[in-house]
């Protein structure tokens, strides 16, 4: 099975762990086709001024690549948060990037509900938080995703189940998640109507919650409305969870019907044979 792992955080995030090199090194050594690093636009790490940090890693990346050419395919995005409307164009559009990730933290969201709690995300707030008050963050985060999806200029929109993965997997709150779905379908559908790529992130499995994000069920829902554009994602932010689980990942999506995943260079999406 060739491996594309589309999703991968250097220490160029302010929470990444692993250098660019490391990170290919240890590529190399699993057997992995394709990474893309793709830090976090924002925030920026200490001492970096804006977008420096994304500009530093498109030139290690760049390096790497020429670097370990005969052994490894190494690109290099970003991913753009939701601090910004969707519209809004940030200085990283003007890098030399394979692909742009979509995903909502929702630090904005977190400002507007808990403003006299001071929490500072969604770990925090849904371990004590009152968990009707907690269903309206996740609607909320579903609403700022869903313009991602349909507005803006992004190649995946990734880890659909984020908040779950604190949730209930950290917190273990038992927030049900079938009374989002009708946001969640309506994320899907603009995923499909943008002609954008819906990721499969695989941290959720690295940790003690064992969920894909999304799982097989909202795939499904995906898968049957249409949705064929897929990509995989560890999430990894140290050099070890590189890839981690894309086998059953991939057997899962097979299962459900899907038969190839995406990658993309130079913002062009490319397939690959599950």
């Amino acid at each position: 099975m060739k491996i594309y792992d589309c999703h991968i955080h250097s220490d160029n995030s302010i929470d990444g762990k692993s250098s660019v090199d490391d990170i290919c090194k240890t590529a190399i050594e699993k057997g992995i086709t394709a990474i893309t690093i793709t830090d976090h636009a924002t925030p920026m790490p200490e001492g970096m001024t804006n977008y420096e940090h994304i500009e530093k890693c498109v030139k290690e990346a760049h390096t790497a690549a020429e670097k370990y050419k005969d052994k490894l395919l190494v690109l290099v995005g970003a991913e753009r948060e939701d601090l910004y409307p969707a519209n809004y164009r940030e200085r990283f559009y003007d890098f030399d990037l394979d692909c742009v990730l979509g995903s909502a933290h929702s630090k904005p969201t977190f400002n507007e509900y808990f403003p006299e709690y001071g929490y500072r995300d969604i770990k925090e707030c849904s371990e004590s938080a009152p968990l009707d008050l907690v269903a309206q963050v996740v609607k909320k985060y579903y609403h700022r995703l869903a313009s991602i999806a349909y507005y803006a200029d992004v190649d995946v929109i990734t880890h659909l189940t984020f908040m779950f993965r604190y949730i209930n997997g950290y917190n273990k709150r038992g927030l049900e998640i079938e009374p989002f779905y009708p946001e969640i379908d309506n994320i899907l559908k603009g995923v499909i109507e943008t002609e954008k790529s819906l990721e499969v992130n695989t941290s959720g499995k690295a940790l003690d919650w064992n969920q894909f994000m999304p799982n097989a069920e909202i795939l499904k829902r995906s898968y049957d409305i249409g949705g064929r554009n897929i990509t995989l994602g560890s999430d990894a932010h140290k050099k070890e969870n590189i890839a981690f689980a894309f086998n059953n990942a991939a057997a899962m999506l097979k299962e459900i019907g899907f038969t190839h995943g995406s990658y993309f260079v130079k913002r062009k999406r490319y397939e690959y044979e599950l």
